[in-house]
């Protein structure tokens, strides 16, 4: 299950120190997938790539905006999940509650005629 959720400030006793830390508490933390966006032509010609998954893009638009935003997902250890983290790492999210693990992929998903598929395109493995 995917969301945002933005936690609480602490409990505190008098109105100086709710307004001393109001701004350190406060976090908005999005849980959702890591994934790479390929978006194709008409004639299913490839025509670029983005980091995606709606929560990432979420939490990187609103990092953007100078909000304290935390992601928790996963993303696999190979290229693709280097881009994605990358990606919201420079918008300003805090990126270290994403796991990189190391057995899969990160996810890619297709565009086409300005349509979303989630379907997961097969890449061949690297033979060694």
């Amino acid at each position: 299950m995917a969301g945002i959720w933005a936690r609480p400030r602490a409990a505190t006793t008098n109105n100086e120190d709710m307004n001393e830390n109001k701004d350190k508490t406060k976090k908005i933390i999005c849980i959702g997938e890591c994934a790479l966006d390929v978006v194709f032509g008409p004639d299913g010609t490839p025509l670029g790539s983005m980091p995606g998954g709606r929560l990432a893009n979420a939490a990187a638009l609103l990092a953007r905006e100078g909000l304290p935003v935390v992601m928790a997902a996963e993303a696999a250890a190979d290229a693709v999940g280097d881009t994605v983290v990358a990606f919201l790492a420079d918008s300003g999210v805090d990126t270290c509650n994403i796991d990189r693990f190391t057995e899969g992929r990160t996810p890619i998903l297709s565009i086409r005629n300005g349509t979303k598929r989630y379907t997961r395109l097969q890449i061949p493995q690297k033979t060694q």
